[in-house]
């Protein structure tokens, strides 16, 4: 019943947000959508994936509702938030080809222009070079992780095959990441569903233990990299729906998923917590 009232409470705040861009209004959801919506990321604004698709999106705190882009993007992570609100109470009972089906049907739902392929094909990426040296690695530095030191390549999950954890790799001065092979993609799925089911079956009983499992179950599906583009926007758009339940304000994505790739996960727990603790005020009602 908690879950539900909850739920209700956010689906009735994300209803207010689409009135207001409905009617071109200023919207502070607008922020959980993008990367930097104040703009202090704005010198990456020229970095993309190898699809060509730019990382950071928007640098200003509401939609632009003259840029159509930004428009339909906004429109789509409402509707996604929407789906994600009315399938929640589902996901207890689901099983593992459920939640397979529960990710694509929000990965189409937030499609807000096509793309040319559907999984992500596995390639090392360059691109995250500038980022991981600027940002990524004083981060390391503050929370004591490995990664600061060369000591690791990049997250180790428990519930992982050693062969499929991810990792970064430098080669002639560029930090290329490599990213686990779908041969074991059911292992990270098994996991993340495992974790969101003990975050709905446990919303209430520790605030700081609900946020790291949240930025668990973030950290395992943004390691994945499942599907060829939009990755960061669905899961963040899932991680924030998971905190808005329960009364936190949802973040904005920043390097949030540039961090996850190479944090250990108690070390990416810690983050993920400094970034929501601005906005904790669980919902005890």
């Amino acid at each position: 019943m908690k879950l539900e009232l909850n739920i209700n409470a956010a689906e009735q705040r994300l209803a207010e947000a689409r009135k207001k861009i409905d009617l071109q209004k200023d919207v502070s959801f607008w922020k959980q959508c993008v990367r930097d919506a104040s703009g202090i990321l704005l010198k990456y604004s020229g970095l993309s994936s190898r699809y060509g698709a730019k990382y950071f999106h928007g640098y200003q705190p509401s939609v632009q509702y003259t840029n159509t882009d930004e428009l339909m993007y906004v429109q789509a992570c409402v509707r996604t938030r929407e789906k994600f609100y009315h399938i929640l109470p589902l996901v207890p009972k689901m099983d593992l080809h459920d939640f397979k089906e529960l990710l694509e049907l929000l990965r189409h739902t937030l499609e807000y222009r096509p793309v040319s392929e559907w999984l992500h094909q596995r390639f090392s990426t360059p691109a995250h070079t500038i980022i991981v040296r600027e940002e990524v690695i004083v981060l390391a530095e503050k929370y004591s992780d490995p990664y600061a030191t060369g000591n690791a390549k990049g997250p180790i999950f428990a519930t992982i095959d050693p062969n499929g954890q991810p990792r970064d790799e430098v080669e002639e001065n560029t930090i290329i990441h490599l990213y686990p092979t779908l041969d074991f993609s059911d292992q990270y799925f098994s996991s993340a569903l495992s974790i969101l089911k003990n975050i709905l079956e446990n919303e209430f009983e520790d605030g700081e233990k609900y946020v790291h499992n949240v930025a668990d179950f973030f950290q395992l599906l943004i390691n994945l990299h499942y599907f060829a583009a939009m990755n960061a926007s669905l899961y963040m758009n899932m991680a924030n729906g998971l905190l808005e339940i329960v009364g936190i304000e949802g973040i904005e994505h920043g390097i949030v998923d540039f961090v996850a790739l190479r944090l250990q996960p108690e070390n990416f727990r810690k983050y993920f917590y400094d970034l929501a603790v601005p906005h904790v005020g669980l919902n005890q009602e």
